[in-house]
């Protein structure tokens, strides 16, 4: 009997070898598989960036293809399109915003040039009383209104200013009459990089109104029954709104005036005798899109339209003298004739500011004028959630987090935040998690998270280190707004994971081992007050 136990027991033996054998086989096939599979994902990802690389060439030959167009059309037409007036730029202006060629709108041309203004389906800063599917014009309930008048434009002119808002001067001309912009504006006074542009002043509103200086623009586009060009109208709606906010609020010459609230003009835009509100947002880029549902012109609905446009706040802005020497700023890419991105710091007064222009994001993944409005909606979050904190009781923003905010000006935006002087902290500042670095770190991110805030571009980097050893989390560009508020640290581990694997990286988290530790301090994740 125990010569047969032993014989099974060497079968038993020789068997567990062979699974061994076999385990070990299949771990060396999945280490193979695996080696292939990395291999083969990086030579995807090299082609993928080789075919970026590519598009963005052919995007950039396209641009300049289309810019040297509108350069040969101005030539031809140049009793139409007249130059700027002034003194030559000064270095900074040069060496930010290049020389720019606008048409009249009637000749393909405006502010739709690429890079500067774009159709949106939903306000960026305005509250919009759309539907999400925008209504159509409609004529069919509007048998009792005479429709002799709608069928000439001309005649349609005085139905689009029968009602104006309390800040807009309507200019009052015969029927025939006609203004150009330079009449009706009553002169080329612009300021900031406008000087550096070349502007389609001999272009005439269908609209002749003003707005009074430091408010919102106003103007008008009507169009007769029958097929018109809808693209003819997006293109003098932003046209004549980007000179009429131009007039009211980019007059003063030799600075690049910053507002903290975003530029807008209001648009009337008809189709025979239907109408509705359009506004043009100057977020770095020109967005049109529809604020209001269509009304019947010169009724009590086109009354009450008006009456709800909003008188916006312009009181709060940042003069940039343009004659500041080049040197004092920081340019990028670097080295280049013209920059995308300039920063400065301003000893004096405390300040940071990034200047970046309208066109800086057109190469980004998501398209430039998709960025800016992330850009947009992200710093309205974030100076939201510090307004809601300072007049809560608890729930305050951690120290590590400074003040910031977006200003608004002509085709470029800003980043305007305290200057915070000291380094760059190292990994090593942030490696321990009960060390000052990490914990402060964590509850910036922890604060910004319960906030409906999510920092993706945590790094050493973005780090400062003070003289009195604070470390203070900046650079909010990135952040994203989320769409609810995070309530835990394993909550907030997910959603960097997820974020960052939609971008084909690791989570940022990955790198820093000890702030993800500290994350997880529970009163981080209270209201209770905290230095």
């Amino acid at each position: 009997m125990k010569i047969a136990i032993a014989r099974v027991q060497t079968d038993i033996d020789a068997v567990t070898a062979e699974i061994d054998a076999v385990k070990l086989g299949m771990k060396q096939a999945d280490d193979s598989e695996l080696r292939f599979l990395r291999d083969e994902k990086t030579m995807l990802r090299d082609k993928e960036n080789k075919l970026r690389d590519k598009e963005n060439k052919l995007r950039d030959e396209k641009i300049e293809l289309i810019r040297q167009q509108n350069m040969l059309f101005d030539k031809r037409q140049r009793t139409e399109v007249d130059s700027v007036a002034g003194a030559p730029a000064s270095d900074f202006t040069t060496a930010f915003m290049p020389t720019e060629v606008f048409l009249s709108p009637s000749k393909g041309g405006g502010m739709l040039l690429p890079g500067y203004g774009v159709f949106v389906e939903r306000p960026l800063f305005l509250l919009s009383a759309v539907a999400d599917v925008y209504a159509s014009y409609v004529a069919g309930e509007f048998a009792l209104q005479s429709m002799t008048e709608f069928g000439d434009e001309k005649a349609m002119y005085p139905f689009l200013t029968a009602h104006a808002p309390g800040w807009v001067t309507v200019q009052t001309r015969d029927k025939d009459a006609e203004f150009t912009v330079t009449a009706l504006l009553g002169g080329r006074r612009v300021g900031g990089f406008l000087k550096n542009m070349q502007l389609p002043w001999a272009c005439k509103p269908e609209v002749a109104v003003v707005s009074k200086r430091g408010r919102a623009g106003f103007t008008g586009e009507g169009k007769p029954f029958g097929p018109q060009g809808g693209v003819v109208v997006i293109r003098e709606v932003i046209t004549y709104g980007f000179f009429s906010v131009s007039a009211s609020l980019f007059y003063t010459e030799g600075v690049l005036r910053l507002y903290a609230t975003p530029p807008v003009a209001y648009a009337i835009v008809a189709a025979g005798p239907m109408a509705s509100f359009m506004a043009v947002e100057w977020v770095g880029k020109l967005f049109v899109s529809p604020i209001s549902q269509p009304f019947l012109l010169n009724s009590r609905e086109h009354q009450a339209a008006v009456a709800a446009l909003r008188d916006l706040d312009y009181s709060e802005f940042v003069d940039v003298p343009l004659d500041a020497p080049v040197n004092e700023w920081r340019s990028y890419p670097p080295g280049q004739s013209s920059a995308l991105v300039m920063w400065t710091v301003v000893p004096q007064a405390g300040r940071f500011l990034k200047v970046i222009r309208c066109t800086a994001f057109d190469k980004h993944p998501m398209g430039g004028s998709l960025r800016l409005r992330a850009l947009h909606d992200t710093y309205a979050s974030y100076t939201a959630a510090w307004r809601d904190a300072a007049a809560a009781a608890a729930g305050a923003a951690p120290r590590s987090l400074l003040p910031a905010r977006l200003l608004y000006g002509t085709f470029v935006v800003a980043v305007d935040m305290p200057f915070v002087d000291g380094r760059d902290a190292t990994p090593h500042d942030l490696a321990d998690p009960q060390g000052v670095g990490a914990r402060a770190v964590a509850a910036a991110l922890a604060w910004l998270a319960r906030h409906g805030l999510l920092y993706t571009d945590l790094r050493a980097g973005n780090v400062r280190i003070t003289p009195q050893g604070d470390a203070l989390l900046v650079d909010y560009d990135d952040v994203v707004v989320l769409d609810a508020p995070l309530a835990s640290a394993h909550a907030l581990e997910q959603a960097l994971a997820q974020e960052a694997a939609g971008r084909g990286f690791g989570s940022c988290l990955d790198s820093t081992p000890g702030i993800r530790a500290a994350l997880y301090d529970p009163t981080l994740w209270t209201d209770a007050p905290r230095a």
